[in-house]
């Protein structure tokens, strides 16, 4: 019936499935190792046990990059048309050199007068619990400059379609939480697709309380959801098929082999945590 979209759609946990979502080779061995799998048990495991060992052995793989996948207009008001910062940026974070991934490898994004961050960071009204930009509130753009809201326009449904700031070029203080991931300088479009779970129950054909049902009643609607994100240029050219990367802040994805030269499709493989306790 067309729910899923073959033995190897990313959604399924068949090999080819989880292979084509982006999980490696290491990831899926350690779990099977970790979990003790034989022909002739049937073990159960949560999936983020199976998340757990694919994000560790994609942690140390997977080049960092900024990508923005449900893209605000952001206005840097004290930057002039045509005006272009060079911003630095690090493969790999210092971090990860105890495990012996090089992390001297940088590379260059321009920063312009036009930005885009994600939508959810950035709300018309604080709350405590919100790290990301609001009107008068001061956050960072990552591997930047402190920036401060000074504005936003909205459309008739209350909807804010542009953001505007100063950014401060001189302030070498990081603020201790507020950091967005951003793309500027005549960014290309790209494919996103957002996998998440199959199904919305924990033992799909049973109710919470045990009873039998039909499965297929518990798909979940929300297992692919596709986006149009934002990328830098440069980076769109290079990408390759089979590739993995972490987006910053959003998760790790991997090159879908049906993608063309210059108009790559990412499949998310996991988000950066599961927020959930193993």
């Amino acid at each position: 019936d067309n729910h899923v979209r073959g033995w190897d759609d990313p959604r399924l946990l068949t090999i080819n499935g989880l292979r084509r979502r982006g999980f490696t080779a290491e990831g899926i061995n350690k779990f099977c190792e970790d979990m003790g799998v034989s022909r002739s048990v049937v073990v159960w495991a949560p999936y983020e046990r199976l998340e757990g060992c694919g994000r560790a052995a994609l942690n140390v793989i997977s080049p960092r990059r900024m990508v923005v996948v449900d893209p605000l207009k952001l206005v840097i008001t004290n930057m002039k048309e045509g005006e272009v910062k060079l911003v630095t940026c690090s493969d790999f974070p210092d971090q990860l050199k105890e495990l012996g991934v090089n992390t001297e490898t940088k590379f260059q994004v321009p920063l312009t007068r036009i930005c885009y961050i994600e939508k959810k960071d950035f709300q018309k009204t604080a709350k405590k619990s919100y790290f990301g930009m609001t009107p008068k509130k001061t956050v960072r753009l990552l591997h930047a400059y402190n920036i401060t809201c000074t504005g936003f326009d909205e459309d008739a449904k209350g909807n804010p379609t542009t953001v505007y700031c100063t950014m401060n070029f001189n302030d070498k203080e990081k603020v201790k939480k507020g950091f967005l991931h951003w793309v500027s300088g005549d960014p290309a479009e790209v494919k996103v697709n957002l996998y998440n779970k199959l199904f919305t129950a924990e033992y799909p054909g049973e109710e919470s309380k045990g009873q039998k049902v039909d499965y297929l009643t518990q798909l979940n609607p929300k297992s692919l959801v596709v986006k149009k994100g934002l990328a830098f240029k440069d980076f769109v050219k290079s990408v390759k098929v089979g590739e993995h990367y972490q987006f910053e802040r959003l998760g790790f994805f991997y090159v879908e082999p049906d993608s063309k030269p210059g108009k790559p499709v990412f499949n998310r493989t996991m988000e950066l945590s599961s927020g959930k306790k193993k």
